[in-house]
């Protein structure tokens, strides 16, 4: 038997979620741009195996939110309860003892994503009707008075232009025809957005949505501006 080669960072936060558990092994998952994200397969003691994320933000992002991770965690724990599919928050690590920057730890969730569907319109149902499902949560029963206001941030974001856009983006090209149409008109009382949500951000098991993923630009505002 080959032995793997385990980072000892990652085994040590394993062991901090649960002393009885060790880690197998661990990948880094690509795709996102705004968090570094690893996947960890750990074996608990009765033997079962299971897969956990863990998800860092990007410096970037915590010098816009220093509390970004765990903002991103109570939601997560919000729209779980809500009946939303979406990755179980497992741990929450703000004491930067062990990894430079905050970090979360969630459920791994088979899935991928899926950019030319067979039934376009199964598709876009389930899809719509989680964006709705994730609208619909009572504000009221969770605590979550730290989401910003989406339109308050835009508009904070479009008055100051960075130094250097991101080319590869085109970000020059997308603040301008933001710049020309905003603000746009709000036709609604304000709700949970989830702020990113697009076909990158679902993860399907066959033709089954299975998961969203990727809370970390949730806000309040006009359903209709979610995207």
């Amino acid at each position: 038997m080959v032995d793997v080669m385990l980072d000892p960072k990652f085994v040590q936060l394993v062991h901090q979620i649960d002393p009885d558990s060790k880690l197998l092994r661990s990948w880094a998952l690509t795709g996102g741009i705004s968090a570094q994200v690893m996947a960890l397969e750990v074996q608990s003691a009765n033997g079962d195996v299971q897969k956990w994320v863990l998800r860092q933000h990007s410096a970037r992002q915590i010098a816009d939110n220093p509390q970004s991770a765990a903002h991103e965690f109570a939601i997560m724990g919000a729209l779980q309860a809500a009946g939303v599919p979406v990755p179980a928050p497992i741990y929450l690590d703000e004491s930067h003892s062990l990894f430079e920057r905050p970090y979360l730890v969630m459920g791994y969730i088979e899935g991928e994503t899926q950019f030319a569907p067979d039934d376009l319109n199964h598709y876009i149902g389930q899809f719509t009707r989680q964006m709705v499902k994730i609208h619909a949560v009572d504000m009221a029963q969770q605590d979550l008075a730290f989401l910003p206001d989406q339109a308050a941030w835009y508009t904070h974001k479009l008055q100051n232009r960075p130094a250097v856009l991101d080319d590869s983006l085109q970000e020059g090209r997308i603040r301008d025809a933001l710049e020309a149409a905003w603000p746009f008109p709000n036709m609604n009382q304000p709700v949970l957005m989830h702020g990113d949500y697009w076909p990158g951000n679902i993860l399907w098991q066959g033709d089954q949505l299975a998961a969203v993923i990727d809370f970390e630009d949730t806000a309040l505002g006009d359903p209709l501006n979610d995207l």
